[in-house]
């Protein structure tokens, strides 16, 4: 039963990534966690996100900004080691708080957006890649530093997506460097992979049907409820 949830996360959240460019993670996280663990959960996310980063990467490769992209990579990358013991340090129940605090964060990135200023510069990206892949690592939820710092330096959308990939790419490979690969077996990891490639393929086919509008809709719908219940599982537990 689990595998079948897992497989219909998995490819809800690859539909998902592929109409809007993103959400991936924000969708398929709080799920693989509350039906694994904290640990489990965030790995496997991080691998299947990797999957889908380079398979829409290859479709865009034309589009990537590599000089930007390259600063956000290496500006994560420096936070990658710090953000990793973090993940070591913590109780599983203080986890799954630090995931739904991320992904509700997540959620409120366009409040944050409204909110903000005067338009950021290139060196504006180094902050966001920091914060970014301290994100991913620890939650696998880097959104937010990158939405924002796409947002506020009219970064062309097509673009921005395409270089995405290779961000989300790179900071996955480091996470799991660091981190280990899933305790899952390589049979059902085959199968969460398929059911990916499969949403990757639909998505591709419904980005003609499905408004954007609907799209985000349906993401944001999973998100708030998966995200709140991890928070709350979270508390809950660090209480009794």
């Amino acid at each position: 039963m689990i595998l079948i949830v897992a497989c219909a996360v998995m490819c809800l959240a690859a539909i998902v990534q592929r109409i809007t460019g993103l959400g991936f993670a924000l969708v398929a996280t709080p799920p693989m966690v509350l039906l694994t663990d904290a640990i489990e959960g965030v790995l496997i996310t991080l691998l299947m996100s990797v999957l889908v980063s380079m398979a829409m990467g290859v479709g865009l490769w034309r589009d990537i900004d590599w000089r930007r992209s390259t600063v956000l990579v290496l500006a994560g990358a420096l936070v990658a080691i710090p953000a990793a013991w973090v993940v070591t340090v913590f109780s599983p129940s203080w986890l799954m708080i630090l995931i739904g605090a991320a992904a509700l964060l997540s959620l409120l990135a366009g409040h944050l957006i409204r909110g903000s200023g005067s338009p950021l510069g290139l060196r504006s990206a180094g902050v966001a890649g920091a914060a970014a892949g301290f994100l991913h690592v620890t939650s696998g939820l880097s959104g937010p530093p990158l939405v924002i710092y796409g947002l506020r330096s009219s970064w062309a959308q097509q673009s921005f997506v395409a270089s995405l990939q290779v961000v989300f790419v790179a900071y996955g490979v480091i996470a799991i460097g660091l981190r280990g690969l899933p305790a899952m077996g390589s049979t059902e990891l085959g199968v969460l992979a398929l059911l990916v490639l499969t949403g990757l393929g639909i998505g591709t086919i419904a980005v003609r049907r499905i408004p954007v509008r609907i799209a985000r809709l349906a993401m944001l719908s999973v998100a708030w409820a998966g995200a709140t219940t991890v928070l709350a599982r979270g508390t809950v537990s660090l209480l009794v």
